[in-house]
C-alpha cells in the first residue's frame, strides 16, 4: 500500500490549497486574531499541508479500496479526501488549542466547564495572591519597626507605672491594627474576652446567628481562626497571652480580603511582642 514514486500531479492540488489556507490566515479580522496567533495558524496550517502532501504520495492509491460513486478519478479522490480528513483534523485542534478563545464552554458529561468563570477564577485568585503578599509585607514592616513600635506606645513605661493592670487586650489590639494599617485593605480591628459575656456579645455587637456564634465558639476553643461573612467580614482569631489569665480574641472588620492564614502573621507578632515585653520586665526593679 506504500507508493514509492511521487507523483508531481499532485503538487496542483497542494498549492492552490496552501495558497488558500496562506490567504485566509493572512487576511483574518484585525479584531479577532492577534498578530502572534495569526504566525501560529500559518506556520500549523502551513505543516497539516506538509503531511497531507506526505500521506498522499505514501499511500499506494491502486492497492486502495475506494467508495467513488461521482467517477472522479481515484487519485483526485483520495487526494480530496486525505486533504478533508487532514482539515478537518487541522481545524478542530485549531478550535481547541490555538483559537480556544472562540469557546464559551466546554461540557463533559453532567460537568460544564465556562471559558469565562475559568478566567473569572484566575483573577479572583491572583487578586488574593496578590493580597496575601501585601499581607506578608505589612508583617515585615512591623517587625523592622518594632522598638520603634515599642517605644512610641510607651510599653516600658505602662509597665513600670502598673504591671498588675497592664492592658493585655488593648496591647494586642493595638499592635493588629498597627499590622493592619500597612496593608491597603481598610481594616479595623477590636478585641473580645472570652468568659460568661462572650456569647452575649457576638449577638449583640455582631448581629451573628446562634449557627455562626457555635461554629465561632467551637474554632476558638481549637484555637483556629474563623471567618464569618456578612455585610463585611468578620475574622476571630483566638489568642493566649503569656501574661494573662484568660483567652482573648482578636476581631478583623473589613469588606473584603481577610484571610483565615492571617492567624500566623498576627499570632507571630504576638510571640514578638511577648519576647520583647520579657526582656523589658527583667529590668524592672519591684
Amino acid at each position: 500500500m506504500i507508493n514509492k514514486c511521487f507523483n508531481p500531479l499532485l503538487l496542483f492540488f497542494i498549492i492552490p490549497i496552501l495558497y488558500l489556507i496562506f490567504t485566509f490566515t493572512t487576511y483574518g479580522r484585525e479584531d479577532a486574531i492577534s498578530k502572534n496567533i495569526k504566525i501560529i495558524r500559518r506556520i500549523y496550517y502551513s505543516i497539516w499541508l506538509f503531511i497531507a502532501a506526505v500521506i498522499i504520495n505514501i499511500i499506494d492509491v491502486k492497492k486502495l479500496e475506494i467508495n467513488n460513486s461521482f467517477g472522479i478519478p481515484k487519485v483526485i479522490w483520495m487526494v480530496f479526501l486525505v486533504f478533508i480528513a487532514s482539515m478537518v483534523t487541522a481545524v478542530i485542534l485549531d478550535i481547541l488549542i490555538i483559537s480556544a478563545s472562540g469557546l464559551k464552554e466546554v461540557s463533559l458529561g453532567w460537568a460544564k466547564i465556562s471559558k469565562d468563570e475559568v478566567q473569572a477564577n484566575i483573577e479572583e485568585q491572583k487578586n488574593n495572591m496578590d493580597k496575601i503578599l501585601d499581607k506578608i509585607e505589612s508583617e515585615y514592616e512591623v517587625i523592622q519597626n518594632f522598638e520603634e513600635y515599642i517605644q512610641r506606645q510607651c510599653i516600658r513605661k505602662k509597665l513600670e507605672q502598673d504591671f498588675e493592670h497592664f492592658n493585655w487586650p488593648e496591647e494586642f489590639k493595638e499592635l493588629t491594627q498597627y499590622y493592619c494599617n500597612f496593608q491597603s485593605s481598610n481594616i479595623k480591628v477590636a478585641y473580645l474576652i472570652m468568659d460568661d459575656l462572650f456569647n452575649r456579645e457576638l449577638k449583640l455587637t455582631y448581629n451573628l446567628t446562634d449557627t455562626n456564634i457555635n461554629t465561632v465558639i467551637k474554632d476558638i476553643n481549637e484555637n483556629k481562626s474563623t471567618i464569618v461573612a456578612q455585610r463585611y467580614q468578620l475574622l476571630f482569631i483566638p489568642y493566649t497571652p503569656v501574661y494573662y489569665n484568660k483567652k482573648i480574641v482578636i476581631i478583623l472588620k473589613g469588606r473584603e480580603y481577610i484571610f483565615e492564614v492571617e492567624q500566623r502573621f498576627i499570632v507571630n507578632l504576638f510571640k514578638i511582642f511577648e519576647n520583647y515585653v520579657t526582656d523589658i520586665i527583667a529590668t524592672l526593679e519591684y
